[in-house]
């Protein structure tokens, strides 16, 4: 089976972009902006401290081990509807200790 190059041009400009931005939501994070997770009837929308940012950009930056959700989740720390920047390890943990069924590890 071939590939089209223009086919992989344009997955390569797409994830260009999008790791373009999460390195952006990243370092605006780093400079104190939270990562919300809003809750609509048929649909989940994030907003970086009230900017809309695309699912594919939140997902990939949510899985970073420098991010971490804020305890404000119902059912564990993957739950979490906040997220915010942390420096180190430590700080990973202590930002989920309030989630209920957290565990440090």
């Amino acid at each position: 089976m071939m590939i089209r190059t223009n086919t992989l041009n344009a997955r390569a400009k797409h994830l260009d972009r999008v790791n373009s931005k999460v390195e952006y939501v990243v370092a605006v994070m780093r400079d104190g902006a939270v990562l919300h997770r809003v809750h609509q009837p048929n649909s989940i929308l994030w907003v970086l401290s009230g900017r809309p940012i695309s699912n594919d950009v939140a997902r990939i930056v949510t899985e970073r081990s420098d991010i971490v959700g804020v305890a404000d989740c119902l059912f564990g720390p993957e739950f979490s509807q906040t997220f915010r920047y942390a420096e180190t390890n430590w700080s990973r943990v202590t930002a989920t200790a309030g989630c209920p069924s957290s565990s440090p590890t």
